[in-house]
């Protein structure tokens, strides 16, 4: 089956290159694979019509609609004809909601919203990786049932990988928040939490790029780091060969995430592939597994509360690592079973392109 993923890589998400090692695993044809820029990617999409491409399949389009301008406005109409151009040449299309909205949308979100119901409207199917999608996609846009794809989010290990992680017993707690930095993800509130808290042997890593759109961002998070001596923040871009390092010097790792906007967290996989619980706020694809032990999931409605039970989530995940040096070990090699047993790419992509085959024959 001739295939064409959008994006085909990613330089900074390693999903969208295992999503394509997955569909290639099982017989799919990717057909753009080796375009790179976004001029490639343009003349392949064209080419892909002339190829009889059965599926044309999109991730994180939506962005294009965060902001109201005239210029976003031009290039999301231009969307909605190249979509009918597909459609013109028997192609069937596909789209991934990773969040329930943009994580960057601001100021009006009419036009957001707008483009996000006619979008959802133009799919032959969406392929969603938590149960609350489905559901949310079946009650706002009444989208059929038969046409939503549900599979897992995979894991970030190698296919092969048999010998499972090192877990080090570390003398002082390492509570680790990775990956880039943006603004749902909610750093500075993190830090004054922590901060709050108090705890004697603990310390907070912080690692991943701050957004460069967004310099008040990095300087609310400087400002509230002033003086902090059990927080360490690594602002980078942290190469893939890097990334079991810094996985290796926590005992876990912590998503305080914006509700409103969340559905699925790829930072979550990446936790149990590198064997870390995690404590998170309860969202999405969080609560297809918030009853597993390596899972310190809570819950919020306000700011206040946000801190008040992050705060309590972080207490209690001290305490037990204080009565028990190596339970947060131990529930780190539940939380990498699950990801190498449960998570495969390559069950995954079986699924998927079941999906695909059952949409292709209804045409």
């Amino acid at each position: 089956m001739k295939v064409y993923f959008f994006p085909p890589t990613s330089p900074f998400n390693p999903y969208i290159d295992n999503v394509v090692a997955g569909l290639e695993t099982n017989g799919s044809e990717i057909v753009n694979k080796n375009c790179s820029n976004k001029y490639a990617k343009l003349l392949s999409s064209f080419s892909a019509m002339f190829k009889h491409t059965q599926i044309y399949h999109f991730n994180w389009i939506e962005n294009n609609s965060a902001v109201d301008t005239k210029k976003n406005r031009l290039i999301c109409a231009s969307i909605f004809v190249w979509l009918r151009l597909m459609k013109i040449f028997g192609g069937n299309l596909v789209w991934t909601m990773h969040n329930k909205e943009s994580h960057f949308s601001e100021g009006n979100k009419e036009f957001h919203y707008q483009f996000m119901e006619k979008l959802i409207s133009r799919m032959d199917m969406i392929l969603v990786h938590a149960s609350e999608t489905k559901q949310f996609l079946i009650e706002e846009y009444h989208y059929p049932e038969d046409q939503i794809c549900f599979v897992p989010h995979g894991n970030y290990l190698p296919e092969n990988k048999t010998e499972k992680p090192t877990q080090l017993i570390h003398d002082r707690l390492t509570i680790l928040a990775f990956g880039m930095v943006n603004r749902y993800k909610n750093v500075p509130l993190l830090i004054r939490t922590f901060k709050g808290l108090e705890l004697e042997d603990a310390d907070l890593l912080i690692v991943g790029k701050c957004d460069s759109k967004d310099p008040q961002l990095k300087q609310n998070i400087m400002d509230e780091l002033n003086g902090e001596d059990h927080i360490i923040y690594d602002d980078r871009f942290v190469p893939e060969e890097e990334v079991g390092g810094i996985f290796g010097k926590c005992d876990i790792v912590v998503l305080p995430y914006d509700k409103q906007s969340m559905i699925n967290s790829g930072a979550a996989i990446m936790a149990f592939s590198n064997a870390k619980p995690i404590i998170v706020s309860r969202f999405g694809s969080i609560k297809d597994i918030e009853d597993r032990e390596f899972v310190y999931c809570y819950d919020y409605n306000t700011e206040e509360e946000h801190i008040r039970e992050l705060g309590e989530a972080i207490k209690q995940t001290y305490s037990k690592w204080n009565k028990n040096k190596k339970i947060l070990s131990s529930e780190g090699l539940e939380a990498y079973n699950y990801a190498k047993n449960d998570l495969s790419w390559n069950n995954i992509g079986r699924n998927i392109v079941e999906c695909y085959e059952k949409i292709s024959r209804r045409k």
